[in-house]
């Protein structure tokens, strides 16, 4: 399940996220940091209501990271 839209839950990113502020993952990726795929074609028409999701900082996971 991927949320593309402000409307979705995106549990995917969450636990990616979330490893990401315990420093399990580094080095995340985002798709505009990629380079561009002349193979894909966009199926949707309603690009411009996808959410851009970007690394947050998680207050609890820093908070275990600095006691462990």
């Amino acid at each position: 399940m991927l949320g593309l839209y402000k409307d979705e839950p995106d549990p995917g990113w969450w636990v990616l996220n979330a490893l990401h502020n315990l420093g399990v993952v580094k080095n995340v990726k985002l798709p505009k940091e990629l380079p561009q795929r002349s193979e894909l074609v966009a199926e949707a028409t309603d690009l411009d209501r996808r959410v851009e999701r970007v690394p947050e900082d998680c207050k609890i996971a820093n908070f275990i990271r600095r006691n462990s």
